[in-house]
């Protein structure tokens, strides 16, 4: 894909954990989460404590995705 594009490359299918994120990120330039964040806001319901629930989730992703950047 790479070869016939400059466009950045997201993967995402079943990606819920750091590693997932680490795996897709040696190969795209985005790890997409949407169906596990979902599932994070789902099961967080009406908690007052959502927001932050779902940033850090997002941030135990995101730091997965540092150790494979592309260059």
């Amino acid at each position: 894909i790479r070869a016939h594009s400059a466009m950045p490359i997201a993967l995402g299918f079943g990606i819920s954990r750091p590693e997932h994120v680490a795996e897709v990120c040696a190969y795209a330039d985005a790890a997409v989460v949407g169906s596990a964040l979902v599932s994070v806001i789902a099961e967080g319901g009406g908690r007052p404590d959502l927001i932050t629930r779902v940033e850090h989730y997002v941030q135990w992703l995101r730091g997965a995705s540092a150790l494979n950047a592309h260059a």
